[in-house]
């Protein structure tokens, strides 16, 4: 195919932790951490996840063993470019009286039926099918990377919402503190004092909510990671965006990028390769096959003691044209397997130009959020002043300051599904994988 040959970038599969090298991480810079015993001895950066996902993670495991048994299909393959040879005996109860041979049973080693054209193409087949097996595995290692930032910016931005939550609950108690000593002088009701203290418990349990939601998260990047879920581990969360995203540029990135890096292609291409191969492997089927072998005399005759070779010849004369059919079907199949190729061609640049779309809508959303944010900041700036010239009321000023928490949990909100978009954006491009794993298919399909 056309586009197997620009593999140059392919994969390291070995068994284990070979199928991936991160090339972010040296090895010996990634947290030491036992899954059954230890937990690691500093805080993680999201390299360090990577590093610990590609090591330990069980769900990169089924698709690495798939390589293993591809691999052992192919070893098996390359056998077979050679005729199994099968010993053979018979020992006879009885013989003709008239018979010169002695002995009552015949030895034999012998072939099976070999045709050596349908065993090179399906030789040929296999390698290819390893090669699918492997571009599979490192896809699935590219979506499990993606999953891995989402969670890791979702834990960043709940980090940040837990310490606004938490300035929303201590505005509540000032807020409740305040009431309370007003009622002394009858500037507040009881009713007052009870709308403060559900306003605080609101806000411990917003508070509440948001710890444990991060809590959840860290359970899951640990399972994700391989580590025990009974481990404590953190999280270096500084700069997460930067770690995350690595200084990809959405704007430089096009959908050639995604087309020339996408492994969902790449193995509908390999698919068609192999089905060219499955046409040839329908056309040996009409080459004789071989058989050879040596045995000795058979007791029922009267030929002289001895050892003798054969070779022969076997092929099916008429078969009610199955043969034909099968060669027309797999030319059908692969007709299927380029068409595949096509739509998933337009399909990456569907995905694409939606992927920016939302991109280019994140941004005017988390610019208008950010805008609403400084005209809070703004605003309780203003308050503030007014408040210790004595001419705004505390209550006017704790509203402003709590106005700018929720303007910057807005705030935060939207950013963080901008930092998703272009995640999915370069996720999407090749350039997430490219960062981490390297690979290298060492041998093209001819």
């Amino acid at each position: 195919m056309s586009r197997w040959p620009a593999l140059a970038a392919g994969l390291l599969v070995l068994a284990v932790l070979g199928p991936v090298q991160a090339r972010a991480l040296d090895p010996a810079e990634v947290p030491e951490a036992n899954a059954t015993s230890a937990a690691p001895d500093r805080p993680l950066a999201f390299g360090d996840c990577v590093g610990l996902a590609l090591a330990r993670s069980p769900f990169f495991k089924n698709s690495e063993i798939e390589i293993e048994v591809r691999g052992l299909d192919e070893t098996d393959s390359r056998y077979k470019l050679l005729p199994k040879i099968k010993f053979r005996t018979q020992v006879y109860l009885n013989t003709p009286n008239n018979t010169s041979y002695s002995r009552h049973y015949t030895l034999e080693f012998a072939t099976d039926n070999y045709n050596p054209v349908e065993a090179y193409f399906d030789f040929k087949a296999r390698k290819i099918i390893t090669k699918i097996a492997s571009l599979s595995h490192l896809n699935n290692i590219s979506d499990g990377l993606a999953r891995l930032a989402e969670r890791f910016l979702d834990l960043d931005a709940l980090a940040k919402a837990e310490a606004l939550d938490r300035e929303l609950l201590d505005l509540a108690r000032e807020n409740t503190q305040y009431v309370n000593s007003r009622i002394g002088n009858g500037a507040s009701a009881p009713l007052d004092t009870r709308i403060a203290v559900q306003r605080e418990e609101l806000a411990a349990l917003e508070l509440e909510k948001t710890g444990q939601a991060a809590t959840a998260l860290r359970q899951d990047l640990k399972a994700f990671m391989g580590l025990d879920a009974a481990l404590e581990a953190r999280f270096d969360l500084r700069d997460a965006r930067r770690q995350v995203l690595a200084g990809f540029d959405p704007l430089a990135a096009g959908p050639e990028s995604a087309l020339a890096n996408s492994l969902d292609l790449k193995i509908q291409d390999l698919k068609a390769e192999v089905q060219e191969l499955n046409i040839d492997l329908a056309k040996a089927r009409y080459v004789p096959e071989l058989k050879a072998g040596t045995r000795t005399t058979d007791p029922l005759s009267n030929d002289v003691d001895g050892l003798y070779w054969y070779l022969g010849l076997e092929t099916t004369i008429w078969d009610w044209n199955e043969r034909w059919r099968d060669v027309q079907r797999q030319r059908k199949i692969l007709d299927q397997a380029r068409n595949g190729s096509k739509a998933l061609e337009a399909e990456l640049a569907v995905n694409w130009r939606r992927a920016r779309v939302d991109m280019d809508s994140a941004v005017s959303e988390m610019k208008l959020a950010l805008a609403e944010e400084v005209l809070a900041e703004l605003n309780a700036r203003k308050t503030e002043i007014r408040y210790r010239a004595g001419t705004e009321d505390f209550s006017e000023h704790l509203e402003a300051r709590r106005s700018l928490v929720r303007a910057r949990l807005k705030g935060l909100e939207k950013t963080l599904a901008y930092e998703k978009a272009v995640l999915g954006l370069r996720h999407l491009s090749g350039d997430l994988l490219n960062s981490y794993v390297q690979a290298n298919i060492e041998e093209k399909s001819n």
